[in-house]
């Protein structure tokens, strides 16, 4: 289904359904070029649709890496082909990824749902991962969960109720607690994993038209 990146040298790969435990649990059966080869250890998670990658070598950052995965099984042994999985290992920077959009006072709705939402912009040529960040909204702070930004594109932030209602509009997470957005105004921030601050605005009500 996807892959997400966990530090410099480890990957986390989800399955859309349970696999076969023994062939999941073949270093053999994955492979990162750039001489990063095969994985130095394996962990099959309890549902046994995650597979975490550790290996020896770190990625080198800004690169164009490819994972290849084959003779994964399910449970009544379908084989998955032989797959390729283009990925990168970027640390984001300051303005690498902005808070583009805002909807603070979606009442009436006008066109869209009666939501709030933050949305955000990767400007860079590389995949960004999520996983880790904050969404800080005043004084309340929110963790990102695991996702994967990617290059020039676009996501929605929302809360869990509001995810059915924007999804059809883009790209959309759910974040655990969405804060609640000042009609009036307030700071918002986006903070790395790192704890860098890589996007911020202070917006006012008066900005609306």
């Amino acid at each position: 289904e996807n892959i997400e990146i966990i530090s410099s040298n480890q990957l986390r790969i989800k399955f859309s359904e349970v696999v076969d435990s023994v062939p999941a649990m073949i270093k053999e059966n994955y492979f990162v070029n750039e001489s990063i080869g095969i994985p130095f250890s394996l962990l099959l998670s309890d549902d046994q649709q995650q597979v975490d990658l550790l290996f020896v070598n770190s990625f080198p950052q800004s690169s164009n890496l490819v994972l290849t995965v084959k003779n994964i099984e399910d449970e009544c042994q379908n084989k998955l082909d032989s797959q390729t999985i283009d990925f990168s290992y970027y640390i984001a920077q300051s303005h690498d990824v902005v808070i583009n959009e805002i909807m603070a006072d979606p009442d009436p709705a006008v066109y869209l749902p009666a939501y709030e939402y933050i949305e955000i912009y990767n400007k860079t040529d590389f995949n960004v991962s999520l996983s880790g960040w904050s969404l800080i909204a005043g004084t309340t702070i929110r963790t990102i969960s695991a996702y994967t930004l990617k290059p020039k594109s676009y996501l929605i932030l929302c809360s869990e109720a509001a995810f059915p209602y924007l999804k059809d509009y883009g790209y959309t997470h759910i974040v655990s607690g969405f804060p609640s957005l000042s009609n009036s105004g307030q700071s918002l921030i986006l903070k790395s994993k790192q704890g860098s601050i890589i996007s911020t605005v202070t917006y006012q009500d008066s900005w609306y038209k």
